[in-house]
């Protein structure tokens, strides 16, 4: 804490760092700053469904693509202590992707949403909760 104090005080009182005249401009030899990188590419519900229904190489990813986003929505319904959806017990895994998948197939306007989201909305509307 002293030493954070001490730092405090002498950034205080010493001098200003010198400044550029306006008129003058910086020297050329200076390099520009990088490009801020690309936003992550995100999943499209599209592409998942191409996962999906590409049974012999997909098949796998679909089905841990679901399962995780389920998993995570259970998780924060847990910890918020919401019902966002009302899965029954014993539901396999293969019943939450075949929902998915028939409400990707059902909801061509959903397809170039990100997959997570469309994912969500998907279970949601086929595991509705009672009110």
């Amino acid at each position: 804490m002293s030493f954070l104090l001490a730092f405090l005080a002498a950034q205080a009182v010493a001098p200003p760092p010198p400044s550029m005249p306006p008129s003058s401009t910086p020297p050329s030899s200076v390099p520009a700053a990088p490009a801020p990188p690309k936003a992550p590419h995100y999943l499209t519900a599209r592409e998942l469904l191409e996962r999906c229904t590409a049974w012999s190489s997909g098949a796998d990813y679909c089905f841990g693509y679901v399962t995780s986003v389920y998993d995570t929505v259970r998780a924060y319904e847990a910890w918020l202590r919401l019902n966002e959806m009302c899965v029954p017990p014993g539901t396999t895994q293969g019943e939450l992707v075949k929902r998915v998948v028939d409400h990707l197939r059902a909801s061509p306007q959903d397809l170039d949403g990100q997959a997570a989201s469309v994912v969500v909305v998907s279970l949601q509307r086929a595991y509705r909760c009672p009110r």
